[in-house]
């Protein structure tokens, strides 16, 4: 598996690209993220058989902004971050 450090920058770029809760667009910077990035990596790291599920994603946001994004916002994110589970890329 790969490590936190490596995992955390790519799961803020995977959400910062859907963008849920339209912070990029609003212009802040693409970093914003990285709170829920690092949260999502937690989880997942915890057991490192787990993949990322839509409901860790929606939890996520949840929790941190008190709002709910899209179930397709949800599975977008984690199939990405799924993929980036899996290959050997980042």
């Amino acid at each position: 598996m790969k490590t936190r450090k490596e995992l955390i920058p790519a799961v803020n770029k995977v959400i910062s690209d859907v963008d849920p809760i339209a912070l990029i667009a609003l212009g802040t910077p693409k970093d914003e993220y990285i709170p829920e990035a690092e949260m999502i990596v937690d989880l997942l790291m915890k057991d490192d058989t787990i993949l990322c599920s839509p409901e860790i994603v929606f939890d996520v946001f949840l929790k941190m902004f008190e709002e709910e994004i899209t179930k397709k916002e949800c599975k977008t994110i984690s199939d990405k971050i799924n993929n980036i589970l899996n290959s050997s890329l980042l």
